[in-house]
């Protein structure tokens, strides 16, 4: 007998020669037969997913779009996505195929991002709405592992892998305090209150509703400055300081689901489009939907008219959002294969290391983290990774 093996679109595959037959297993991904039940190539695909998934989130922070309104961010982020999408095709015109299950993906993305940006990030800040949201999208992630009938080695050590990933995320930013427009809202009635006070000099004995960090006039301005040099959201209903709680979490919770749930369509596409070769119909999907959110967006910020847009919508920032949304498509394309090589819990949750990829570009180029705080994020670093792999081993059954 003559075995033979390459690789394939979806990973390995054997071809063998018996005497007076020639036969080669379908290179599609259900029916192949691959060397090993779960390919090694699925880790490192998931090892360029982590590097590539917690590279582009460093780049909003870059003055260019720091201050760029949200739905601005969304529309050149998908056009990076977009652009991004087509590398393989250039390379290949038969790796194009279309189907209609992209469209649904670039929809959830699009919405996913729109509702990030504009009410999660705004209420708890960036460190802490990226730990909730990929809480929520690792447990997403293993859920769907049950819609699609996938088995596991153990589901204790899976669920107990996740829980350990998920305590991690909230250990990195622990204690990492930033300015969200909630606690720009209540640093405002608090200085309302000072002012009022020195200027009637009536003391009433009722409490200042600020935080310990925010108990001087100079804390809390220094707040209300900050929130004043960026474009207004809670005047215009828009973020979280606008939301109840009850609305915040509702709505926070939607996004953790769409956020695990974006690359599940291709599943329930036909075989032929399964792998990279789907990502062109996402991003087609995600520039359909980009455009009616984003203006919707501006529309229920009281700005319909083209003078109004233009001036939210900067081109000297389009470099930097479409790179971030290339560098994160880059991201997604390694992360669909690693879901092929391995199943979609397990590629999602080891995913999640991403987090500690973007904390890490954050000390480099941001010096966001100092001495002890460095020690800190390290080990909560250390916990994670020991999760997710504990999480990826009774995950999959090969």
């Amino acid at each position: 007998h003559i075995l033979l093996w390459g690789s394939g679109r979806s990973g390995l595959v054997l071809c063998g020669v018996d005497p007076g037959v020639v036969w080669c297993s379908p290179t599609h991904r259900s029916r192949a037969m691959p060397l090993f039940p779960y390919s090694y190539d699925g880790y490192f695909y998931a090892a360029g997913s982590m590097l590539f998934g917690g590279s582009w989130q460093p780049l909003t922070k870059s003055t260019k779009l720091a201050s760029l309104h949200p739905a601005a961010k969304s529309l050149y982020f998908t056009a990076g996505v977009f652009c991004a999408a087509w590398l393989n095709v250039a390379l290949d015109r038969d790796l194009y195929v279309f189907t209609a299950w992209g469209l649904a993906s670039g929809a959830l993305l699009v919405c996913c991002t729109a509702l990030n940006v504009t009410v999660v990030i705004p209420a708890f800040g960036v460190a802490k709405s990226t730990s909730i949201v990929s809480g929520l999208a690792v447990v997403t992630s293993v859920g769907w592992n049950y819609v699609l009938g996938a088995s596991m080695r153990s589901q204790l050590g899976t669920w107990a892998g996740v829980a350990i990933v998920i305590v991690a995320m909230n250990g990195l930013v622990l204690g990492k305090e930033e300015v969200t427009e909630r606690s720009v809202e209540t640093a405002t009635a608090g200085l309302s209150r000072v002012s009022s006070k020195h200027s009637t000099g009536v003391d009433d004995g009722a409490p200042l509703v600020v935080t310990a960090s925010e108990a001087t006039a100079d804390g809390v301005s220094s707040r209300v400055d900050m929130a004043a040099s960026t474009p207004s959201a809670t005047s215009a209903g828009r973020g979280g300081a606008g939301f109840s709680s009850a609305h915040l979490c509702g709505m926070t919770l939607i996004c953790g689901v769409m956020a695990g749930s974006v690359i599940i369509p291709m599943d329930y596409a036909d075989e032929e489009f399964h792998g990279i070769v789907f990502i062109p119909s996402m991003a087609i999907g995600g520039v359909l939907f980009a455009v009616p959110v984003s203006l919707g967006q501006f529309w229920m910020e009281g700005k319909s008219s083209f003078a109004a847009i233009s001036e939210e919508v900067r081109l000297d920032a389009a470099p930097h959002g479409m790179l971030a949304g290339a560098v994160w498509c880059v991201g997604c394309a390694c992360n669909i294969k690693a879901i092929d090589d391995l199943d979609y819990a397990t590629a999602m949750v080891l995913m999640q290391i991403s987090i500690l990829v973007s904390g890490t570009w954050g000390i480099v180029l941001y010096n966001e983290l100092k001495g002890k705080e460095i020690f800190l994020f390290f080990m909560w670093g250390g916990v994670l990774v020991g999760g997710a792999l504990m999480a990826a081993y009774y995950g999959t059954t090969g």
